[in-house]
């Protein structure tokens, strides 16, 4: 049986060029999904908050779809690549 030799050549540590980047591996994807889902939130909550139908557990919701839309745009700020 031969014996495996180790190539002399280095490897190459650049990615491929031709290789298709996932949307999961790009900077962007993840704080854009909270962005999003922050405004459906509010926008949900906005109609019974308008019409003065809703009480404060709406407004409660309104604020954490709130909160997470903000958060959403500080880690997209901080992703951005420089």
């Amino acid at each position: 049986m031969p014996e495996l030799i180790p190539s002399d050549e280095p490897e190459s540590t650049e990615p491929d060029q031709d290789a298709p980047t996932s949307v999961r591996d790009s900077w962007w994807w993840s704080p854009t999904v909270s962005i999003i889902i922050g405004i459906v939130i509010v926008s949900f909550q906005a109609s019974p908050i308008r019409s003065g139908d809703g009480f404060w557990l709406n407004w409660v919701v309104a604020g954490l779809g709130i909160a997470l839309s903000a958060s959403g745009v500080v880690r997209l700020v901080r992703a951005y690549p420089r």
